[in-house]
């Protein structure tokens, strides 16, 4: 099997949710864009004018995993979105924030912002984890102001076969830099490896870029170009939603937009492929369905329950 076979869940639920994979299966490949991204995403946020949002606390995904390739096809494994309980940053790097000129009154009320805290778990299960012989349990936390979704932290714990590691970074909101820490853990004593680079001031990773989403307007044919921070690198991606669709799941049958996000040739992954997710179009914006295709492989993630 290739490398990408044999990643499925951390293909799925990192392309789907934390877009972080495409580096193990293709090093090097990864292309940045510029750091200093225009800041039309979180010109709502940051313009003090932030909508309801459409979540809360307490609210519980979950979603199975599909894989096909040629004759093989199955379920592979399972996936839990949830959000946290409120949590209120007292010694967050956003305490010292100092605001840009042009948007000094909007960023000063993201200081004592408390954060809101996504969560993502993604296990392996059935027959196809013993064909791959690779059994997934990784989890994923982000915390973002609760003001503005502006990624405070992210902390990914991956356990895949022998390959066990935890990745840190911490977003300086205040100076524009982000410290990424990677820990393998199979290593005794464990040796991090310890990155600070340049970020912008308000930047999402692909976790909390799925709950930005279901924040915004989502009309047919207007894009949307938002800053992806992922191993101390930042990524202009964009998000193009289509035409309202009727979508079914075991979940249930939904009206939902789907949305392609950008991240094929070129932009995080060389290779061609393609990602949609299609986004319930109603108050609760549920992303109900994700399907990624790539080199005659297709994985889809469906909607099974929600809870909260």
């Amino acid at each position: 099997m290739d490398c990408l076979s044999s990643r499925w869940v951390r293909l799925t639920a990192v392309i789907l949710v934390l877009g972080w994979a495409p580096a193990a299966c293709s090093p090097g490949r990864r292309q940045g864009v510029a750091v200093n991204p225009k800041p039309a995403a979180g010109a709502e946020f940051l313009a003090g004018n932030p909508r309801t949002l459409p979540f809360k606390p307490g609210e519980t995904l979950l979603y199975e995993v599909e894989f096909s390739k040629f004759l093989l096809s199955g379920s592979i494994g399972q996936i839990k979105l949830y959000i946290a309980a409120d949590r209120q940053d007292q010694d967050g790097p956003e305490k010292q924030m100092v605001a840009e000129p042009t948007r000094a009154s909007a960023l000063a009320k993201t200081v004592a912002a408390p954060s809101i805290e996504f969560r993502a778990e993604a296990v392996s299960k059935g027959f196809f984890t013993w064909l791959f012989g690779v059994k997934v349990n990784d989890r994923f936390t982000s915390q973002a102001s609760q003001e503005d979704l502006g990624l405070r932290s992210f902390v990914r714990i991956i356990e895949e076969g022998n390959n066990h590691r935890e990745q840190r970074a911490e977003i300086d909101r205040a100076s524009g830099f982000v410290t990424v820490t990677d820990t393998d853990l199979t290593r005794k004593p464990p040796e991090p490896k310890i990155k600070t680079s340049a970020s912008p001031r308000w930047v999402l990773d692909f976790l909390s870029a799925i709950y930005y989403i279901r924040t915004r307007p989502l009309k047919e044919g207007e894009a949307l170009t938002i800053p992806i921070s992922d191993q101390g690198t930042v990524y202009n991606i964009e998000i193009v939603p289509g035409r309202r669709e009727e979508v079914t799941v075991a979940a249930g049958t939904f009206n939902a937009v789907p949305v392609e996000v950008k991240i094929f040739d070129g932009r995080l992954v060389k290779r061609s492929g393609q990602l949609i997710i299609w986004v319930s179009d109603d108050s609760s914006r549920l992303p109900v369905r994700a399907k990624l295709k790539i080199s005659g492989t297709t994985v889809t993630m469906g909607l099974t329950a929600v809870k909260g």
